[in-house]
């Protein structure tokens, strides 16, 4: 096992930001041997000091991937474990499993992430059991609302179209999953939605939003948010609203159509 494997070990003149990965492993490497002496865990500082010569046993054997909370399962992860195998990939290497693993599963994501993106939810119940309840993977995001009203103005006063920030719909297991946003097209009750399934036949726009560069967890609840929406009979999109795009994690998102960054005007990166 490799842990905190610095998957985009620099920060590329502030284009980027380093990206870590929980765990690597590498199931049929017994260990890898630096400076002639074989260690079976390598940890995150020496992985950097070594990146090449790991990355040419990596790129040589089927590697597993492994991001970790001790949440219950929520998009953050998800998009953790589903754009981590992307940077991987990008450099060649071969990712036999991506693993979620969490305390506790949500199982409508579960089923999106298996399903739809390829990706294996692991449950580790002693963790979850270290806290009296297993908390929601809350986004984490809504509190940094940059940007979010100056996107949601544009859909200010047009008929038919119902908007509001920092909005928290229920999964049919009972779930809140909170986005920052949500915009729905032909919207005609008072009340606003509260489910996922409310949204069914509707045109729908998911608002994510970070006061920081574009990462993973934003792309996460962007991505799986989304999914929930169509999985539920909606025809979606989403919208992460940035401080600055990442040139490493950027691309990632052009094999998910509908899914966009919009870094607002005047608004400097980090």
């Amino acid at each position: 096992m490799i842990r905190e494997f610095p998957v985009v070990p620099t920060r590329d003149g502030g284009t980027r930001e380093i990206r870590r990965i929980d765990g690597i492993i590498l199931p049929r490497v017994p260990w890898v041997e630096v400076n002639r002496v074989p260690m079976s865990l390598i940890d995150g500082s020496l992985a950097t000091r070594k990146q090449e010569q790991l990355l040419a046993v990596m790129r040589a054997n089927s590697v597993v991937c492994v991001q970790a909370k001790t949440s219950r399962l929520g998009p953050q992860l998800l998009g953790q474990a589903l754009f981590s195998r992307g940077l991987l990939e990008a450099q060649d290497m071969k990712v036999a499993r991506s693993v979620a693993l969490c305390g506790a599963t949500e199982l409508e994501l579960e089923e999106v992430a298996v399903d739809e993106f390829g990706l294996e939810v692991m449950v580790d119940e002693p963790a979850g059991a270290m806290k009296r309840k297993v908390a929601s993977e809350r986004s984490g995001l809504a509190r940094h609302t940059i940007g979010v009203a100056e996107y949601l103005k544009r859909w200010e006063g047009v008929d038919g179209v119902w908007s509001k920030p920092v909005q928290s719909l229920l999964t049919r297991s009972g779930e809140r999953i909170l986005v920052d946003g949500l915009v729905v097209r032909g919207w005609t009750r008072a009340a606003p939605p509260s489910r996922w399934s409310d949204l069914e036949g509707l045109d729908v726009t998911v608002v994510v939003s970070t006061s920081k560069r574009l990462g993973m967890y934003a792309m996460g609840m962007a991505v799986f948010a989304r999914a929930l929406a169509e999985r539920a009979g909606a025809r979606a999109d989403a919208v992460i609203v940035a401080r600055a795009n990442d040139s490493t994690l950027g691309p990632l998102l052009r094999e998910h159509a509908g899914v966009s960054v919009w870094v607002p005007q005047g608004v400097r990166p980090d």
